[in-house]
């Protein structure tokens, strides 16, 4: 008996350091990702003010250089937007706001968000939606943002020519979403750890990505945080089907 209790008080003592080393995790990646953030919107915003010529005129090597710096702090910042998403999430802190709302709406207008940027790089982005789709609880600019998020993924892995279809589907108990591309594909032995968080697709890109790997990872504890499910389908060289319901 008393081994069994010395047992259990170790493994009460292992898992209870586990948690308060997690904990300090979360506070440390949160306290930097703000130290971070600041200075560096500092230097974006002067970087815009001198890309905009109101400091001055610019010749254009200036211009080019100056507008890659500009990028490349964006980039950063949206890396670290992501981080600490990431981490509010992970931590437990995912707040849902579920209302009634129309599923159809939210996709039509997501298209159409990405129709400018689609064109410039010679892909077409449709939707398919049935006559009839059912409102919804949700929190609808969470899952704005899981579908905006596999749109993105989309176009980075979809050549020119290639198409990128937003669809819904009603099956019992069940609405299923659907972004479908023509792209490049995954293979199989990575498609069962693309949601992990920190893993990257980079060499099957037809674009070059900015961004941690979290993504997917961050869409996975939306949807579950509806008690849903996410998951995906895909061929090397023939595209990739991300579902979520």
């Amino acid at each position: 008996v008393s081994e069994l209790k010395s047992l259990l008080a170790f493994t009460l003592l292992d898992v209870t350091t586990q948690k308060r080393h997690e904990q300090q995790q979360f506070e440390f990646i949160s306290m930097v990702s703000h130290e971070l953030r600041s200075p560096l919107t500092t230097l974006n915003g002067f970087l815009k003010l001198v890309l905009q010529g109101k400091v001055g005129r610019l010749n254009a090597t200036q211009q080019e250089f100056l507008g890659l710096a500009a990028e490349q702090a964006d980039a950063l910042k949206g890396r670290i937007t992501e981080l600490l998403e990431f981490n509010r999430l992970e931590s437990g802190q995912l707040r849902l706001h579920p209302r009634w709302a129309d599923l159809a709406d939210l996709v039509r207008s997501i298209a159409a968000r990405f129709q400018p940027q689609a064109e410039q790089g010679g892909v077409a982005v449709t939707t398919e939606l049935p006559t009839q789709l059912p409102e919804l609880c949700i929190d609808d600019q969470r899952i704005d943002q899981v579908i905006t998020n596999l749109v993105e993924n989309a176009l980075k892995a979809t050549p020119t020519g290639g198409v990128i279809t937003i669809s819904a589907e009603v099956v019992p108990d069940e609405v299923l979403v659907h972004v479908t591309d023509t792209g490049v594909g995954i293979p199989p032995d990575q498609q069962e750890r693309i949601f992990n968080h920190f893993y990257q697709l980079e060499a099957h890109a037809t674009q070059p990505t900015a961004h941690l790997g979290l993504g997917l990872a961050i869409c996975r504890q939306i949807v579950e945080g509806h008690h849903g499910r996410i998951w995906v389908t895909s061929s090397v060289g023939q595209g990739s089907r991300f579902s979520f319901a």
